[in-house]
């Protein structure tokens, strides 16, 4: 018995060694990964709402975002499953001192196949799923939000406001969204936005302050940086009618060159329209013309006609007028 009674006590005097020795190699795992119990109740809230979101067909973002169609071949291994909360598959898990979170939007299922008489199941289908509406993740703990896949959701506007750990964003030609704002974000040192945006604004990691573009006409702002290559951020402008007046800020015309290389930030406006004489600027004789065209007191040129166009949608009336005659007074 006493034999026995020493056995034990050694070999809990080896289990306690092992973790310590444990908790000394590892002691990153307690600090980087994140439960998701640990999502502070804030962000749950900001989460609950956007899945909560009217989709389509009845159906809100969480339910929508599984809504998915397996063809003929693909057997899912699992498929998950909405569960009416905050959580979801498309929530990943943060590695940052202030346990923070990223958004992949996609998910992966494993679909299995037969060689032989075996079943593997590595085989991985990636689905990136249609979310719908704004997304306002606006003072949460998220680390990066990321689009893997072009033209797949309804998302119309993205708000990243004092996310404080947020370093990564990337966005890319999505048809629906047109607005992005990641203001009071120190961290902010990959961003890549690039298709239907109208507005785009953003602290980057290394300014003074923030980048700032939009878009005044039909057209479109891009905005790329990354911060560990010293090469500035560069914006562009582009327009499926091909012109551009230029790039201007409230003191006037900063630049005709669409794409430009910033150093620090600005407040710039990418104009595709209003310059209606062609002379390089935009002012109150430009609002003229459009007036007496929209009043049917003059007839445009189709050449004209493109350039007072600022709704882009082919017609001059008084609200082009207007919107010209804002621009002249500096108030886009």
């Amino acid at each position: 018995m006493m034999k026995r009674s020493m056995f034990f006590k050694k070999a809990l005097c080896v289990i306690a060694a092992l973790l310590l020795v444990a908790t000394a190699f590892f002691p990153v795992m307690a600090d980087n990964v994140m439960p998701s119990n640990r999502i502070p109740e804030y962000d749950q809230q900001k989460l609950y709402e956007f899945w909560h979101q009217e989709a389509y067909d009845g159906m809100n973002n969480g339910e929508a975002v599984y809504d998915y169609v397996f063809q003929e071949n693909e057997h899912p291994l699992y498929t998950p499953a909405w569960n009416g909360d905050w959580r979801t598959e498309l929530i990943g898990v943060g590695y940052s001192p202030e346990n923070g979170y990223y958004y992949s939007f996609n998910f992966s299922y494993e679909i299995p196949y037969a060689i032989g008489d075996s079943i593997l199941y590595d085989n991985i289908l990636t689905v990136t799923p249609d979310l719908y509406g704004p997304l306002d993740l606006s003072g949460t703990k998220l680390i990066s939000l990321i689009s893997y896949g072009a033209h797949r959701t309804h998302l119309t506007s993205v708000n990243l406001d004092d996310c404080q750990p947020l370093n990564q964003v990337r966005l890319f030609d999505e048809d629906y969204l047109t607005e992005f704002s990641a203001l009071n974000c120190p961290h902010l040192g990959k961003v890549f936005l690039s298709g239907h945006f109208r507005s785009i604004k953003a602290s980057l990691e290394g300014f003074e302050r923030p980048v700032q573009i939009s878009a005044f006409g039909p057209g479109r702002v891009r905005l790329e940086y990354r911060s560990n290559t010293g090469s500035g951020a560069s914006i562009s402008a582009y327009s499926p009618t091909n012109l551009f007046v230029g790039w201007f800020d409230e003191t006037g015309l900063v630049s005709t060159n669409p794409a430009l290389i910033m150093e620090d930030g600005c407040d710039y406006h990418a104009v595709f329209a209003g310059d209606a004489n062609g002379n390089g600027t935009i002012d109150v004789s430009d609002a003229i013309v459009a007036l007496r065209a929209a009043m049917d007191i003059t007839e445009l040129t189709p050449e004209e006609v493109t350039a007072c166009d600022v709704s882009g949608d082919g017609v001059i009336t008084v609200a082009d007028a207007i919107q010209i005659l804002r621009a002249a007074m500096g108030i886009f």
